[in-house]
């Protein structure tokens, strides 16, 4: 592991301590700034979500593009939070499903890209992979496809909600960006 990506990791820690902003090590002052304003609390999450996009990409992408992502990312989260439990199992099933579909994916990839690799595949013959490199097309646009109904059904969930609301829709858009503290 090279001294940057330790020091990232780090980092991302610290962050995600200040994130829970219950944690004993933190001072009482800190804790009760973070406890009371809404403000800090989302901007050290963006940073978090900013943080995790930069140590879990390895390809080579804009820094600005990323804070782009991490700030989509935060207001779907934003939204995730407040979407009823229908919605939020749904996304978090699609989540989950493309995680792992993500990582099935890079495998297959890198198994096809290196052909001395240990892999189960490896051993296979060079028309054998062409197979399964066109699998791992068609397994990319299902990806892509999760991705776009996880998205769907977090705006969904969300245009629920606020048509439930009624009247009290701008209370709704106003609590948006609270993020709740349970003792």
């Amino acid at each position: 592991m090279s001294g940057r990506s330790f020091l990232k990791g780090v980092f991302l820690l610290i962050e995600a301590e200040g994130l829970i902003s219950l944690t004993r090590s933190l001072g009482c002052d800190t804790q009760n700034f973070l406890r009371s304003n809404i403000w800090a609390r989302n901007f050290i999450l963006i940073l978090t979500i900013f943080f995790a996009i930069n140590i879990t990409t390895s390809s080579l992408i804009n820094p600005f593009k990323k804070v782009y992502f991490a700030l989509i990312v935060w207001i779907l989260l934003l939204m995730f939070s407040k979407i009823n439990y229908i919605f939020k199992r749904i996304s978090f099933f699609v989540i989950l499903v493309t995680f792992f579909l993500g990582k099935y994916i890079e495998y297959l990839e890198l198994a096809i890209l290196n052909p001395e690799s240990k892999s189960d595949i490896s051993h296979l013959s060079p028309k054998e992979l062409e197979k399964y490199s066109d699998y791992a097309k068609k397994l990319n646009h299902l990806e892509k496809v999760g991705v776009f109904v996880c998205v769907l059904s977090i705006l969904i969930g969300f245009m629920v909600l606020l048509g439930n609301a009624g009247k009290n829709r701008m209370s709704v858009l106003k609590n948006l960006f609270v993020i709740p503290i349970c003792y």
